[in-house]
């Protein structure tokens, strides 16, 4: 079965999930103390239900090939940023620490000993 077919996209996933709850947070509102317990039940396992489902959703997706959009820009080292404050804007902030990471410090062992 297809994930499509299975879940509906995530949108629609988060739209029934929210109806849900809409429809059941009515039921808070009632006086019969029963109802509330029952609409209070019902919220706790909506959630619960909806978030398996979505993390299944997702681990589906990550198995087949990694998570959807765009891949997130690199990192500015902040080292580096520091260095354009100081020289191009004047800004008399102290220097970051160098990283812990003994790889990535060899990695950057340029920058950090100029």
């Amino acid at each position: 079965m297809r994930k499509r077919e299975k879940y509906g996209t995530r949108k629609s996933l988060v739209r029934r999930l929210w109806a849900a709850i809409r429809k059941t947070s009515k039921l808070l509102d009632s006086d019969d103390p029963q109802t509330v317990l029952k609409a209070t039940h019902a919220l706790a396992t909506i959630a619960a239900a909806y978030r398996a489902a979505y993390a299944e959703m997702e681990a589906e997706e990550t198995a087949k090939g990694g998570p959807r959009g765009k891949p997130l820009p690199p990192q500015i080292d902040p080292y580096l940023l520091w260095l354009i404050k100081r020289d191009v804007y004047g800004l008399g902030e102290p220097p970051p620490p160098p990283p812990e990471d003994p790889r990535e410090y060899a990695r950057v062992r340029g920058i950090y000993e100029v």
